[in-house]
């Protein structure tokens, strides 16, 4: 089976799709069923790289897509038909049909379906456009693959896609065993085993206001400071709310508690895991986030609202809190902080025994049986 993947973005992608392609790629060009590859990334992504890294697949550059057109220029669909795919799949939630080849589609980001108050006008815009154009694609698609039961639960009843054409393939996550890990510079040595910490970009479906004022509580009651990194990048369209952030926790007092990071390598990322107290996991809205994913591979402790599909993925490694209930999130805080080592080893242990059922060789094999399906040959 000849299998294109076509990246159709405005011309970006983010770390944490970068990360999902480059485990991905590899596993499905060695599956016994797949004869060859064909990846399309959006310009400006430098090709190279990507070429260096992944020899043995075939690279096209494609145009950045422009809202509502997702569709490719002439020569772009040339190539794509000259290499003659069984199958097209495009991870992104956009559509566009290679000459009747069956085209799968797949959905990661469910915040463009849930209304953000604290989102800025022009973000709410956007996110209108995109839950039109994800619809949209998916009643097109010939086969949709969820990322969890609440995506493939979401768009079966709101949207009336065919339940048979929707299959669940779960993201996969690395053992992080034997990786090296780096201290960010931008954490001083003394916070090492004594602070909180939060990762994803900064943005109001983050939910970062639960964190900082539930900080805020637990250093007026214990009398000394309880310190929170908080790791991601700030878009220009978020630079307002980053604003708010930080005009908070100026308000609070707690410039010396908060520190944002800006975004981190992984072996900074697993550094944080490895060596902070707990992990504050306040989104109003996911998928199948990646971190979710990180925090049990790393064995940490995490403190998690309980918005979908959060409870499904974390089961019972995490503590759950109901989101914006910042005084219950303190206190359960202060309850994790109060546990025994012996309790604390327990659920790291929950976390890594739950972690090996998210592999990525699973999620690889999964995916190319869905696009299996899709194409009609035979499995």
């Amino acid at each position: 089976m000849k299998i294109a993947i076509l990246n159709l973005t405005s011309g970006g992608i983010s770390g944490g799709y970068r990360k999902y392609l480059r485990n991905l790629i590899p596993r499905i060009a060695r599956h016994p069923k797949v004869s060859a590859l064909l990846v399309g990334l959006p310009r400006p992504i430098n090709l190279s790289e990507w070429k260096e890294a992944f020899p043995f697949a075939n690279w096209q550059s494609l145009k950045p897509c422009k809202w509502p057109v997702s569709d490719l220029n002439s020569d772009e669909r040339t190539k794509i038909k000259e290499f003659a795919p069984d199958v097209v799949f495009i991870p992104t939630a956009r559509f566009c049909r290679i000459d009747g080849v069956p085209t799968v589609n797949m959905i990661r980001n469910m915040e463009p379906f849930v209304d953000i108050d604290e989102n800025p006008i022009l973000e709410r815009i956007l996110n209108c456009m995109r839950a039109k154009e994800t619809r949209n694609s998916l009643l097109k698609a010939d086969r949709t693959i969820a990322v969890s039961g609440f995506v493939r639960q979401f768009i079966t009843d709101r949207w009336g896609v065919n339940p048979e054409k929707v299959g669940l393939v779960y993201h996969g996550v690395e053992n992080m065993n034997g990786l090296s890990l780096k201290k960010p510079a931008s954490i001083l040595q003394s916070w090492k085993g004594d602070f909180l910490f939060t990762a994803g970009s900064i943005r109001p479906a983050r939910g970062l206001e639960d964190a900082i004022f539930a900080v805020r509580q637990i250093s007026g009651k214990r009398g000394k400071d309880c310190k929170l990194a908080v790791a991601g990048s700030v878009t220009w369209s978020m630079r307002g709310y980053y604003r708010k952030l930080k005009s908070a926790i100026r308000r609070f007092g707690l410039e010396s508690s908060i520190l944002f990071t800006g975004p981190l390598s992984e072996q900074e990322m697993c550094w944080c895991y490895q060596h902070c107290k707990m992990f504050l996991m306040t989104s109003r809205v996911e998928a199948c986030p990646n971190i979710a994913l990180e925090i049990m591979a790393n064995g940490c402790i995490a403190i998690v609202a309980d918005n979908p599909p959060l409870p499904e993925m974390l089961d019972n490694t995490a503590i759950f809190y109901p989101p914006r209930k910042q005084k219950v999130l303190a206190e359960l805080i202060q309850r994790v902080l109060n546990m025994s080592e012996e309790q604390l080893n327990a659920m790291r242990k929950r976390c890594l025994e739950r972690a090996a059922k998210f592999s990525q060789d699973k999620c690889a094999r999964l995916t190319v049986a869905e696009l299996i399906k899709a194409a009609g040959c035979t499995p």
